[in-house]
Parts: C-alpha cells; sequence; structure tokens
C-alpha cells in the first residue's frame, strides 16, 4: 500500500497532483537541520523536510571553496539517509532491522523534496519520545536499560557502520509488554564500509556502542541536576 502512495520524486515528475501539501500544518518535532511531519496520506508515515537555512545548496555555499566543489547532492541531507538507510536494511539482518525504521524513498511536497521513513508511534498511537526525554522523566528504568541493552546486543550481531549513536536519535517504543529502541537519525552515508567482514566492523560499532553507554551516564548526571538540558527536549508533540 505504502509503495503505491509514497513514489519517489522522480515518478512524481509533471504530476503536480501527486505533490504532498505541507503548507500550513505544523510539524511534530524539530531538529537542528530538519523539520518532521505527520504525513497527511497516512499517519504511520514520517515526512522530513529541510529548514530553509539548511538547504543543500546553502550548506555547499558555506563550505570552503574545495568543498564548494562537490555537487549540490552531496550535502542533500534526505538523499543520503535514504540511500543509507536502505543500504542498512540490505544488510538483511532481522536483528538490526528491529531498531530501524525503513525508508520509502524521496517524495515531492509543496514544501521541497522529503525524504518519507516509518513513524515510530508507542502501542497506544503516541509519537515515541527520545531515549533523551525519558531518561529525564524515568531516569536508567529497569525497562530502559534492559531496551538499552537489547539494541546493544542486537546491533552488535550486524555491527552496521554508522555516525556516532546519539541519546536524542534514539526513540524507545512503548509496546504492550515491552519497549524497543528506534535509531532515527544519524545513520551517516552509504558507505562500502557496510560491505567489509563482520570482524572488521565490530570494534568501531563497539566503540560507538561504549560511546553511547557513556553519553548516557553522562546526560543522566546533568538531567539530575537539571543542568544544561538540550532545548530539543521540548520540540516534540505527541498529539499528531
Amino acid at each position: 500500500m505504502r509503495a503505491a502512495v509514497f513514489r519517489t520524486v522522480g515518478a512524481m515528475d509533471g504530476d503536480r497532483s501527486a505533490i504532498i501539501t505541507l503548507t500550513g500544518l505544523e510539524p511534530f518535532s524539530k531538529g537542528g537541520n530538519r523539520f518532521c511531519y505527520v504525513s497527511p496520506l497516512d499517519p504511520a508515515i514520517c515526512l522530513k523536510i529541510d529548514q530553509p537555512h539548511r538547504s543543500p545548496k546553502l550548506r555547499r555555499n558555506r563550505k570552503p571553496l574545495y568543498g564548494r566543489l562537490r555537487p549540490v547532492g552531496y550535502f542533500d541531507e534526505n538523499a543520503q539517509e535514504a540511500s543509507a538507510l536502505a543500504a542498512l536494511h540490505a544488510l538483511n539482518s532481522g536483528a538490526l532491522c528491529q531498531h530501524l525504521p525503513k525508508s520509502y524513498g524521496l517524495v515531492a511536497t509543496d514544501m521541497g523534496q522529503a525524504h518519507a521513513t516509518d513513524l515510530v508511534r508507542d502501542s497506544d498511537g503516541r509519537i515515541s519520545r527520545t531515549l533523551e526525554m525519558c531518561l529525564v522523566s524515568h531516569g536508567l528504568s529497569d525497562e530502559i536499560l534492559f531496551a538499552v541493552n537489547e539494541f546493544k546486543e542486537n546491533w552488535i550481531k550486524t555491527a552496521p557502520i554508522t555516525r556516532e549513536l546519539l541519546p536524542h536519535n534514539l526513540l524507545l517504543r512503548k509496546g504492550e509488554t515491552s519497549s524497543r529502541l528506534i535509531l532515527v537519525d544519524g545513520f551517516g552515508r552509504k558507505t562500502v564500509a557496510n560491505r567489509l567482514p563482520l570482524f572488521v566492523r565490530k570494534p568501531k560499532a563497539l566503540a560507538r556502542l561504549r560511546n553511547l553507554e557513556s553519553r548516557i551516564a553522562k546526560f543522566l548526571e546533568r538531567a539530575a541536576n537539571r543542568d544544561d538540558l538540550p532545548k530539543r527536549l521540548s520540540n516534540l508533540r505527541r498529539d499528531q
């Protein structure tokens, strides 16, 4: 069903009726570079849109001269993310994929190109909160600790090469009986690194997981003092 609705931008060229209208809607979340919208066509789909000041062209123009020699597509975060996420799923690991949203490719909207992915929701239908937000509310509860440990165990089975695993890029999806961490950003670029043998990838993946543990510990320390908590904690609306 969604494969038919969420066609690629190329398939939509020349068909204005296929462009998704987002003007007038409020994003449910805002990051440093993009807005996230609930698709008006399907409440189970998240549409990620570049913020005006972070368009690929502007990002390239801010680079030094040698950086501006790269094509604009190199700075297209949505295109890079769609490619990287598809590559991670192509590793065909059930243990890994249960911690990743699916990508439905690039789609055209009246606000520009968007990357369509699964919208992670709790079993009650509300949009899942970030690991950071849950740590502030509950600390390192048994529920969160179980989800973190499960994520680490499943992640290292495939040992994908990604960017650093950051608590604000991980959502805690609350199920009816247990919770699960889902990585929704920071996939990196599609590289040949993920084609390397497992024993080559594993040390770097382990380092990423150790860094995640360290970040959680540091965040809990800051949260205990209510000291310098990131503003992004308030950038999520769950009522959509």
